[in-house]
């Protein structure tokens, strides 16, 4: 662990730490509402593979948002409900 080769990855690893939050912000942001069966998005890989960032800016229409919104919270409430 102590040759160039693992000193050079290890300063890599270690800055690319600075941008994990950032990263898993965007993960987050860039998750499928409950109403999408999945979501393709683009990735940005970073050339040493030390940290990946989602490529994307979900753009929404409030009140379609908010509507969708509103119906899976309603679904959910009734299969919580029936479940009982």
């Amino acid at each position: 662990m102590t040759s160039k080769r693992y000193q050079a990855d290890k300063r890599i690893y270690l800055g690319a730490l600075k941008y994990a939050p950032h990263s898993i912000f965007k993960l987050l942001e860039n998750m499928p509402m409950p109403w999408e069966t999945y979501r393709e998005v683009p990735i940005l890989y970073h050339i040493t593979g030390a940290i990946s960032f989602v490529n994307q800016v979900p753009k929404v229409i409030e009140p379609i948002y908010i509507a969708q919104w509103g119906a899976a919270w309603s679904m959910m409430r009734r299969e919580k409900r029936d479940r009982k």
